[in-house]
């Protein structure tokens, strides 16, 4: 669980704020970079979060704490009051070396952003399919489809992710 010092805003806190345990944020997804091996340190830096309060965070070691992880930059914050759903796990993973992507609530688009900033590489209409959640892996997006016999179905990640925004656009589902 992370504690929020502050608001986001002009430095004073909302009504939802002040409430007991309104501040605690729990992470709900987990994501790890490429070529993360998992020994000694070389997880610090390496590991992603999404919160219950819809930020993605990367994780570092703590000073003086052997192996602990701690927070150490938010790379996307909640912008706007459509993001007030909670998020599931699932919906936040790495993206080749340099990338994550973000999944919309509605399953509908998956947001491309920077791991070193933030900043974003693109987004992804997923043609009227609506996903539960997706992972990359081999050269490929994969995306779980929501409902009760929910189907399977992937994409190719373009080669390059530096020209995401064009490179995105031009993606069509490739089934299993």
């Amino acid at each position: 669980e992370l504690r929020v010092a502050r608001s986001s805003g002009a430095g004073a806190f909302s009504a939802a704020e002040l409430k007991p345990h309104a501040r605690i944020e729990k992470a709900v997804t987990l994501a790890s970079d490429d070529g993360c091996s998992g020994t000694g340190n070389i997880w610090s830096g390496c590991v992603l979060i999404g919160t219950s309060r819809g930020r993605v965070v990367r994780l570092a070691s703590r000073v003086g704490k052997n192996g602990a992880l701690a927070p150490a930059m938010a790379l996307r914050d909640r912008r706007r009051a459509l993001d007030e759903e909670t998020w599931r796990p699932g919906m936040v993973r790495s993206v080749g070396g340099q990338h994550f992507g973000v999944l919309a609530h509605d399953g509908m688009s998956l947001q491309i952003l920077d791991k070193a900033g933030g900043k974003s590489a693109g987004s992804l209409t997923l043609s009227g399919r609506k996903a539960a959640g997706f992972c990359a892996g081999g050269g490929q997006l994969h995306f779980l489809e929501h409902g009760p016999s929910p189907k399977i179905w992937r994409m190719p990640i373009p080669v390059s992710l530096s020209s995401a925004a064009n490179m995105l656009k031009e993606l069509l589902p490739v089934p299993l």
